[in-house]
């Protein structure tokens, strides 16, 4: 069965997006709004939905004799130019308004350009470039396409949920042995590593899509599961409020979570129906691009009409707050138009090569 493009998880990947954006805007600022402050949430879901979504895509379509180069062409053309874009662009406003960038916590340029800025952040301990702060998650999904290929490709299929189970599994006992042996956790959330277990329990979802998509099996199962993490999440974080229990449990519980709601609307689109709203729509649709330049434009409104960074104490920093979002949804939406649907399309050129039916033995 062929994996077609579903508009239920455009609105997931919106809904994900649009708890970024009000995350960096509301909450994670000073005397923001803490109970918006669903960034950390939302960057689980995108890494889950990225593991289903490339996930099945591989394994639909890893017989094709053409599979590697088709699919490393597409995902860069598709991820990579508005990406290069967004960062040059940055970081040369960053040497020309220093006061602006602030310190780069000694992470090198050239890393954003090679996506291995997560390794100077977790080395480093630090968030790097403020405005581009957030690329590190795009690091992470950059070095998960470069191994999953190969990974899925060349593991049989009834092994891959156990091994990726295993890989769940080592990435939330890596953080807990980092989180014990007393590491900040900016030394290691940074790492591939470290989500793993979000990934992974996208792939395991994946899995499950082919075996369950046009039946009713496992409805209950997967409409309960996100409400028994949360009473689970919220059970633990009052019984144990001073562990690092959000560096470590949390991000598995949220992956489980995650991995239930795509599964559930990915099979059965018609049980969540407000997930195809327009606004959900378009917000995924652009969510890449919006994702990227959300926090340097931020940046930017503010410095330009405050002069400091973004807030929300006073009228003029609620109006450069209000500016600041329409002129990201705006820029991300001609971003979107103009260098990754193209490319994107250009990518589809790149067709996969049909596997050829091998001949009968004569008997």
């Amino acid at each position: 069965m062929t994996a077609e493009r579903q508009v239920t998880l455009d609105g997931i990947r919106g809904l994900a997006a649009t708890a970024v954006l009000v995350s960096h805007y509301l909450a994670e600022i000073p005397d923001g709004f803490r109970v918006f402050g669903f960034g950390a949430i939302a960057v689980d879901v995108f890494f889950v939905l990225s593991g289903f979504l490339i996930g099945r895509l591989i394994l639909t379509r890893r017989e094709s004799p053409n599979f590697f180069r088709t699919f490393y062409i597409r995902r860069l053309l598709r991820t990579v130019p508005s990406y290069l874009i967004v960062v040059v662009i940055v970081l040369a406003l960053a040497a020309a308004l220093p006061q602006w960038a602030g310190d780069a916590g000694g992470v090198p340029a050239w890393s954003y350009l090679s996506f291995t800025q997560n390794f100077f952040f977790a080395a480093k301990e630090t968030e790097g470039l403020h405005w581009l702060s957030p690329t590190w998650t795009l690091a992470v999904e950059e070095q998960f396409y470069l191994f999953a290929p190969a990974a899925l490709v060349f593991t049989p299929r009834r092994y891959v949920v156990p091994v990726a189970a295993a890989v769940f599994a080592a990435a939330l006992a890596y953080r807990v042995h980092m989180s014990a042996s007393g590491a900040a956790p900016f030394a290691y959330l940074p790492l591939l590593l470290a989500r793993a277990d979000t990934l992974a329990a996208g792939i395991i979802a994946s899995v499950l899509w082919f075996e369950i998509v046009g039946t009713k099996r496992y409805d209950r199962i997967l409409e309960a599961t996100p409400l028994v993490c949360l009473v689970v999440i919220l059970g633990y974080g009052a019984l144990a409020p001073d562990t690092n229990w959000q560096a470590t449990v949390s991000h598995s519980v949220f992956a489980i979570a995650g991995a239930a709601f795509i599964l559930r609307a990915a099979v059965s689109p018609a049980a969540v129906p407000w997930l195809e709203a327009r606004w959900l729509r378009f917000m995924g649709d652009n969510s890449y691009s919006i994702y990227l330049i959300h926090m340097p434009v931020a940046g930017l409104v503010h410095h330009a009409m405050t002069g400091s960074g973004p807030g929300i104490t006073t009228p003029l920093q609620w109006a450069a707050t209000l500016i600041a979002t329409a002129v990201t949804i705006l820029l991300g939406r001609g971003l979107t138009r103009l260098v990754e649907e193209p490319l994107t399309a250009f990518g589809r050129t790149f067709v996969w090569a049909k596997v050829e039916a091998q001949p009968v033995k004569a008997h």
